[in-house]
């Protein structure tokens, strides 16, 4: 988060750019003639992503983290889902999104999303347990992407991992699957626990990891 803010302080203080910019805090007001606005702090699509709440209309703009077509990139699943209930919450009428055509009904489709990631992401839970579980196996992100992503075209299933890396790595924080990487000696097949990092926004993950369900805490899905 800190190196954002630090960017954007160092180019707002460029001779002749952005002299009247300030930061934004969450739960901000900012009022103008004729619209109030309430700032949200929605973390998941980037580690500093915000919307705003149109208090007059009861609408939000969405920025990135809610579009008018398709769904957004994301860089950490377990945020971006506690995001996208926040902006439920306030059971908005419109979203004016970032990229896209407004939605008419924002509550709709926040519902909608929600519904979309957790059923993906109760799909690579029960892939992975029918096939680790209580078993001696490890599956890499990759295999569970070839085995739930049928129709995905190769070019396709780069982002599919992506997809699938950010779930795994949801659900070892939440205590349900655990990780484990080779030896670095190239004659051994032993595996070792890997620790990944608990509140730390992950770009990629690296492919080789292994992946066990253990089921150990109650799951949320």
């Amino acid at each position: 988060m800190m190196r954002h803010v630090d960017f954007y302080r160092s180019w707002r203080r460029r001779e002749g750019l952005f002299r009247n910019s300030f930061s934004l805090e969450n739960e901000q007001i900012i009022t103008t003639e004729g619209a109030t606005l309430w700032v949200m702090f929605t973390p998941g699509h980037s580690e500093n992503h915000g919307c705003f709440v149109l208090q007059e209309e009861n609408a939000q703009f969405s920025g990135d983290h809610v579009l008018g077509y398709g769904t957004t990139v994301l860089m950490d699943l377990q945020t971006y889902m506690l995001s996208l209930r926040k902006m439920l919450k306030f059971k908005p009428t419109r979203l004016y999104c970032g990229h896209g055509p407004y939605i008419k009904d924002g509550t709709d489709l926040l519902t909608r999303y929600i519904a979309h990631r957790e059923a993906r992401e109760k799909q690579v839970v029960n892939y992975l347990k029918e096939f680790t579980f209580e078993k001696d196996t490890f599956l890499r992100s990759s295999e569970i992407v070839d085995g739930i992503y049928l129709d995905t075209p190769a070019a396709r299933k780069v982002l599919a991992r992506d997809n699938v890396e950010k779930i795994l790595l949801k659900q070892w924080r939440e205590g349900h699957v655990q990780c484990y990487i080779k030896a670095r000696d190239p004659y051994t097949t032993m595996f070792s626990e890997f620790k990944l990092p608990m509140n730390v926004f992950v770009r990629r993950l690296d492919p080789t990891l292994r992946w066990k369900y253990v089921g150990k805490a109650e799951s949320s899905l």
